[in-house]
């Protein structure tokens, strides 16, 4: 349920840019679904510009392009069609006569359905090489540098061959870091050849890191929890995923040591899945934001709404709107490995008047992180466009090789 907040008409918060959309078809199909969740930003961002006075059907005026791919949402769908596929079926059907061990049944299917999965991403990236090549006839008039791309996780995990199609685009993700540099990814179907990639894409000159997604209806739902500093019973809190109860965690020391480490103490409420974690959220004076099996996490985005103090546990991580927001005043950013009692004594010893003045910052730059906000002055949108309104500003006029006055650059 997107459409409906975003799609009105809006000024694209007061911006002098002009947007050239392209109409890409089925790639950004779907964006009822595909603009739920953490992954939403794929979507919001079409949205967005598709509807804004920026907006520009002229491309002869345009300063940016968007492109709009839906790379994530369709690859999960993809699998998810083929999970339940009449040739998936079959082969389950097959198997069960069969006499074999579970962990042979397992691995069968993970063979079935990595095969799948090479195969629909090797045709994905033939059409994304003529999407680019053949269908974006203004990608050439500076080297693509003036064309926006949206990547929720390493385009090389979508589009291997991406550095040689779009190596000057801008592009824009919530997450700065390979999560395949440091994580063994070879288990997930999705991602089969994701622990080779070693590059990180994110170039701060260029790109541009968005928060990520909650939807309306959690974000205000946590906005509920949220108490007044003299309710707030809890210390900290973090419940998630981890080594204990998911497989793909294994390497995530810095939640194994959490939930080693600070369960139990006076004020702490940590440990996997609870069905009231955002009222806890609301009752703690810190929120844990550990890494996952990538640097960043939603957990971070979701403590502006439940108020509480982000406590950033993940060492590579970039942060997004690091150039208009000083993130020291609202968060702490600790190191993975001292995030167990060494952490608990430095947040359980800080001053109430440091703590005090770090909730109010919370509380004021909420809304930077809120995709739904209200406020003509204060949105991730108005703080995206304002910086790439700078990066617009440093695209070269030409990336022709050659030029004279009497022919046009070629």
């Amino acid at each position: 349920g997107g459409e409906e907040t975003v799609v009105g008409l809006h000024d694209c918060h007061g911006s002098g840019l002009r947007v050239y959309v392209y109409e890409t078809g089925e790639w950004s199909k779907g964006s009822v679904v595909c603009g739920v969740g953490q992954w939403g930003v794929e979507v919001w961002w079409h949205l967005y510009f598709k509807s804004g006075t920026c907006r520009t059907h002229n491309p002869h005026d345009a300063d940016l392009f968007f492109v709009p791919v839906y790379a994530m949402c369709h690859l999960s769908q993809a699998l998810q069609n083929y999970e339940t596929s009449q040739e998936n079926i079959e082969a389950e059907t097959r198997e069960t006569a069969m006499s074999l061990t579970d962990a042979e049944r397992k691995k069968r299917r993970h063979d079935r359905e990595t095969a799948f999965m090479e195969t629909w991403r090797h045709e994905r990236e033939g059409n994304f090489r003529r999407l680019v090549r053949e269908q974006l006839p203004f990608f050439n008039r500076s080297g693509g540098a003036d064309h926006m791309f949206v990547f929720v996780d390493h385009p090389a995990f979508f589009f291997p061959s991406y550095r040689e199609l779009i190596p000057a685009s801008i592009l824009l993700s919530p997450d700065g870091v390979c999560p395949g540099c440091h994580f063994e990814y070879s288990e997930v179907p999705a991602y089969p050849h994701a622990h080779k990639i070693r590059d990180q894409f994110y170039s701060p000159w260029r790109d541009v890191l968005v928060p990520s997604h909650t939807d309306m209806h959690r974000w205000h739902m946590l906005k509920t929890f949220n108490r007044p500093y003299e309710r707030r019973d809890l210390l900290l809190t973090w419940h998630g995923r981890h080594a204990g109860i998911h497989p793909f965690y294994s390497n995530v020391t810095v939640r194994s040591t959490i939930i080693s480490e600070l369960d139990g103490l006076d004020g702490s409420h940590v440990g996997g899945f609870v069905s009231n974690y955002l009222e806890l959220k609301g009752r703690s004076i810190f929120c844990l934001s550990p890494r996952g099996t990538s640097a960043w996490t939603n957990h971070l985005f979701e403590s502006f709404a439940a108020g509480c103090i982000p406590v950033i546990l993940s060492d590579a991580q970039e942060l997004p709107l690091t150039e208009l927001l000083n993130w020291p005043s609202f968060s702490i950013k600790w190191p993975e490995a001292k995030a167990g009692k060494e952490l608990y004594e430095f947040l359980y010893a800080l001053d109430e008047g440091v703590i005090r003045r770090m909730l109010e910052a919370v509380a004021h730059n909420a809304c930077w992180f809120d995709y739904h906000s209200r406020d003509p002055k204060c949105s991730p949108f108005l703080a995206v466009m304002r910086l790439l309104e700078r990066r617009a500003a440093g695209v070269p006029h030409t990336h022709a090789r050659f030029w004279n006055p009497k022919e046009s650059a070629v």
